[in-house]
């Protein structure tokens, strides 16, 4: 995936823990909906708690019974039924370029081509809906979030000074009433009453000390309805809501936007005056239910009647005796039911539900430590055997590579190279028409399979041997092949008209041990089997494997490709680094490199090493060591065109992959001198492939061949058209 921005990881973080918080909110939506009769208050407001923490977790610890599969597994569904998944391009081969040697362990991002200058998108189309989802959506999240914290944070300063502004009640009988029920409810802390004049429903405020707020007409109440009152808000400071209430905040802060926190919410806010009601029905005396339930009727009554107090439900620090009209009717509805207490295997019952349900709602997919599903190699001693399961549907094609030969006659053309100038220069008009005339030889020296700078000291001789261009004012001389000057012909053409476009590549680096068919959303796809190359070592004959050098073996394996969408993308990374069954695979981000359309770019992590493969005798007798080079790692190569339509990319894609598997030490004695010399033996992978991916998409290269490890290696290619805002 690509680098995440603040905005983008605030995006993403919400959207991850909606996603994966879904199943846990239909599995709670129906156990209380059904279970509503058996399941006490504390019970379902314990089930609605799992939710609110599950959105404030996009990232938890593992689980082997985590609903996270589920998750992933519902939103692949949709998007995969919302969009479909786009026609595969039929890939075909490229015969290998010549690659060269790196000699530093870094990723190497070089462009074969004269120093870039801006350059401009002819007529781009912006894409509106990425925009949307990197920067509209994150920040119109963000800036909400801003507002319902700043709002919470007023709303709660404000009601602080009216608290403050309120008057401590003297009145030996409500205090006596507070202080029975302190011990009724075993409350160690320091709990005061007010009376605060703006306020129409009792209220509770504060966590370590907190106080018990009651409107200016308590005094007109009657013992009992301040008992039922004062006892639960009690209640509430015995189970510790208000600072519940806290985190409720949180969680509105940061979802203030998903229907799933509002929907919890209220059902929680509801849960817990009913649990409260419980706890003080537990506590009155069998007689004084049914009057409970008329003190609640009567404050019902009040709050019908149009009188409304404060704004407390927005401020996280207070809890109001009664919320919404509908919860209040709820509450008196279930009255009967919450006096009578559950017996203690139903308790326990409830708490094993939810201790469950917790463990698997607020824990993610486990990696299992153990290769469950990966097959272990095949004892033989003649072959070893690994397993990759393919997607359904896919495609196998047989390509034969045909690679040009070294004595292909060459021929000249002269190019009038004043239309391409001028179209440049239109671009960068600071460039004078012979510093373009360079650019554009410089640009396609690479084509030709020249080095990017030219010795003046050249013989003639070598010059023939060769390709070569040269300029001669507005036009340019080329001898080259007629593959070649197809290329050249195009890619001048293509300036002419639409100026330097600049192309950038993102390139992603994936080992799994998971098969293919594990980790990729859908079905589809294509391997490409490449046929035997005449120049392929292991075709030549035993006096020819003599001459080499070093002992070679080029490995030409099958090749899965498929072009996936962005969210096909995203979850095969995930998949990669999530899923594997002997542990996290890697996703290695590579360099991003921007090219001019139609040049050559490279990427290489590969280090030279040296090794003594012989001795050369000198005119004194003495042996002087000869030293061969040998590139150890992966090299890239990539050359990217625009299609017609403006919106796709047409990518040339080569790797090549060499390993020492082996070194020989041969230790040689002889006419009194002792030497050693060293055989190493170099196993090579290189093929290329060329596909046309849409804007937005990825192409997945795939060669089938595990390693030692039993891993697969892969690459995750994405072509991106810059702008001309992207160029300023």
């Amino acid at each position: 995936m690509e680098d995440l921005n603040f905005l983008e990881l605030v995006f993403v973080a919400a959207a991850l823990s909606t996603i994966i918080t879904v199943p846990l909110f239909l599995i709670v939506v129906t156990i209380t909906g059904l279970g509503r009769r058996w399941l006490a208050p504390w019970a379902r407001q314990a089930l609605w708690s799992l939710v609110l923490v599950r959105l404030l977790l996009p990232v938890s610890f593992g689980s082997p019974a985590s609903l996270q599969p589920t998750a992933i597994w519902l939103f692949e569904s949709v998007c995969s039924s919302m969009e479909p998944a786009p026609a595969i391009q039929d890939a075909y081969y490229i015969p290998p370029f010549e690659l060269e040697a790196r000699r530093e362990r870094v990723w190497v991002n070089r462009v074969e081509a004269y120093p870039m200058v801006p350059a401009f998108v002819l007529n781009p189309e912006f894409d509106w809906f990425e925009f949307t989802l990197s920067v509209v959506l994150p920040c119109i999240l963000l800036a909400g979030m801003l507002l319902v914290a700043v709002w919470t944070v007023i709303t709660t300063v404000r009601l602080r000074r009216l608290v403050r502004a309120g008057t401590d009640c003297l009145r030996e009988d409500w205090l006596a009433l507070l202080t029975e029920g302190r011990e009724e409810f075993r409350i160690r802390r320091t709990v005061t009453l007010r009376t605060l004049p703006a306020l129409t429903s009792p209220a509770t405020c504060g966590v370590w000390r907190p106080a018990i707020l009651l409107p200016e007409d308590a005094d007109q109440w009657s013992s009992t309805e301040l008992r039922h009152v004062v006892w639960h808000e009690l209640a509430h400071i015995r189970r510790f809501d208000v600072a519940t209430n806290w985190a409720l905040a949180v969680v509105r802060v940061l979802h203030w936007w998903n229907p799933l926190f509002w929907y919890a919410q209220r059902a929680w806010l509801a849960e817990r005056e009913m649990a409260c009601d419980a706890l003080v029905l537990r506590h009155l005396e069998g007689h004084q239910a049914g009057e409970y339930g008329g003190t609640i009727l009567r404050f019902l009554e009040r709050l019908s009647a149009g009188r409304r107090g404060l704004p407390t439900s927005a401020a996280p620090g207070f809890v109001l005796f009664l919320g919404r009209k509908q919860a209040v009717r709820r509450r008196l509805a279930q009255l009967a039911e919450q006096s009578r207490r559950a017996p203690v295997w139903r308790r326990l019952l409830t708490g094993g539900l939810i201790a469950a349900l917790g463990l698997a709602g607020l824990t993610d997919a486990a990696v299992p430590t153990t290769p469950a599903r990966l097959p272990t190699p095949d004892t033989s001693p003649i072959e070893t055997r690994w397993k990759v399961d393919l997607p359904a549907g896919t495609s196998w094609k047989v390509v034969t590579p045909n690679q040009p030969s070294a004595e292909e006659v060459r021929r000249v053309v002269v190019y009038d190279l004043t239309a391409t100038i001028a179209r440049i220069r239109q671009d960068v008009p600071q460039l004078a028409e012979t510093a373009v005339a360079a650019e554009i030889r410089q640009f396609l020296r690479p084509l030709l399979g020249l080095p990017f700078t030219e010795s003046e000291s050249q013989s003639d001789e070598t010059r023939q041997e060769r390709s070569h261009l040269e300029l001669d004012g507005v036009r340019l001389i080329v001898s080259a092949t007629a593959a070649q000057h197809v290329e050249v012909e195009q890619l001048i053409r293509r300036w002419a008209e639409h100026g330097q476009r600049q192309i950038c590549h993102e390139v992603r680096f994936l080992v799994a041990s998971d098969s293919l068919k594990d980790l990729i959303v859908g079905d589809g796809g294509q391997v490409l089997n490449f046929g035997a190359s005449a120049e392929n070592p292991l075709d030549r004959t035993p006096l020819e494997r003599l001459a080499s050098p070093l002992p070679q073996s080029l490995h030409r394996v099958p090749v899965f490709t498929r072009i996936l969408a962005p969210h096909e993308a995203w979850a095969f990374e995930a998949g990669v680094a999530r899923v594997s069954p002997t542990g996290p695979g890697t996703v290695t981000y590579g360099p991003k490199i921007t090219a001019f359309e139609g040049t050559k770019s490279f990427m290489s992590d590969a280090v030279e090493r040296s090794y003594v493969t012989g001795h050369r005798t000198r005119s004194d007798g003495s042996l002087e060591p000869q030293i061969s080079k040998v590139m150890d790692g992966l090299s890239l190569q990539m050359k990217s065109l625009i299609a017609a339509d403006g919106r796709s990319t047409q990518l040339r894609f080569q790797w090549q992959h060499s390993e020492v598997t082996d070194v020989e030490v041969l230790e040689m004695h002889g006419s009194g001198q002792e030497t050693t010399i060293q055989i190493p033996h170099v196993s090579q992978t290189a093929d290329s492939v060329a596909a046309t991916i849409p804007d937005g998409h990825s192409l997945l290269i795939a060669p089938l061949r595990r390693n030692k490890q039993g891993q697969l290696m892969m690459f995750l290619v994405r072509p991106r058209v810059l702008t001309a805002e992207e160029l300023k």
